[in-house]
């Protein structure tokens, strides 16, 4: 039996073969500031492309977590497509826009935005999250 990691290894092959282009997964179930290192030594193992395809499966997360990484996708690409089989939501429909291009699956799922800004909890008398 092929174990999945085989099979997304031998996907990711075939889709790099088919599109020229350096290619990279990023499935994540909560989009957090904590993605950042990761993803920066991933990009770095790729180095700077003309192209690249991220296939996504996102689950939503920190606004401004998902807008940080939109960047650094940017400082490693000069043309960034975003393919998403599935799940794309909330935070990771937020990346996605910051895509030159979106390929969407048939059972491809955006979500809308529901962003939270933080705030001190009781400051000035306020809420500790507005939405």
């Amino acid at each position: 039996m092929t174990e999945p990691s085989d099979s997304l290894s031998i996907h990711l092959h075939a889709l790099r073969a088919r599109t020229g282009n350096a290619t990279l997964v990023l499935a994540a179930s909560n989009i957090e500031i904590d993605l950042l290192h990761p993803l920066y030594d991933a990009l770095r193992a790729i180095d700077r492309t003309p192209r690249l395809d991220v296939v996504v499966y996102l689950r939503g997360g920190v606004v401004n977590a998902a807008r940080r990484l939109a960047l650094l996708f940017h400082e490693f690409a000069d043309s960034l497509r975003f393919l998403v089989p599935h799940y794309c939501e909330s935070s990771g429909t937020l990346m996605a826009l910051a895509a030159h291009e979106i390929v969407a699956g048939q059972l491809a799922i955006f979500s809308p935005i529901d962003p939270h800004l933080n705030a001190a909890e009781g400051q000035n008398g306020g809420p500790g999250a507005l939405s």
